[in-house]
């Protein structure tokens, strides 16, 4: 026998399935933090120099000069646009696992340059069945959850995150590594909003582990 739901009731159900595998993310602020580790990353290798001023000038004045100014690239959304995009495709090399250095279970690039070394608990297998097709079809399951994640926090954080950008708040020249990954947490991961917690909202820890 078919089962016929109210209008209001599928509704939603399909909400729900749609958005409770983002939502619902285990180690919630690992994965806020390994959004921000390929941020720092992006930061840490941009080419500044090679980039023109942009031309913001327009018209004449009553001078004869024109109006308007040149904006430094640093401080331009252009920029800050540019660094944010196509960010969550550069997640699907990462997955849950036991970090090496920490001991902890979170979300580590296992896969890709900048891997990050794991702790391995054989358990009597071997070395080649961990990192075999099991593996590598649970790193593609985990990625693609990640990749879902990291759109719903940029698009959450986005207008913020752009701005910090714009006015040097996240910016990694002249900052040690700590110093930067501790200013991209704060604007991403660890904010106030009255009825929403943020991904670290109870953890005080402002290190990302590169």
């Amino acid at each position: 026998m078919a089962l016929s739901l109210p209008g209001g009731l599928v509704v939603l159900a399909l909400l729900l399935a749609t958005t409770t595998p983002v939502l619902a993310i285990p180690h919630q602020c690992s994965a806020c933090k390994a959004v921000g580790r390929q941020l720092y990353h992006r930061l840490a290798s941009e080419d500044l120099d090679s980039r023109k001023d942009l031309d913001l000038r327009y018209g004449l004045d009553s001078k004869g000069k024109r109006k308007g100014r040149m904006l430094p690239f640093k401080q331009s959304e252009l920029r800050a646009t540019e660094l944010i995009e196509n960010l969550c495709d550069e997640m699907k090399n990462y997955g849950v696992a036991t970090s090496a250095a920490t001991k902890q279970l979170g979300w580590l690039q296992i896969q890709g340059d900048r891997k990050q070394t794991l702790h391995m608990d054989l358990g009597g297998g071997s070395l080649g069945d961990i990192m075999g097709s099991t593996f590598g079809d649970k790193v593609s399951s985990d990625g693609k959850r990640l990749q879902g994640y990291c759109s719903t926090i940029l698009e959450e954080r986005e207008e913020v995150l752009v701005a910090a950008l714009m006015d040097g708040r996240v910016d990694a020249t002249g900052k040690s590594e700590e110093k930067t990954t501790a200013d991209i947490i704060a604007v991403l991961c660890q904010w106030e909003k009255r009825k929403k917690k943020s991904p670290c909202a109870l953890e005080d820890e402002g290190k990302i582990e590169l």
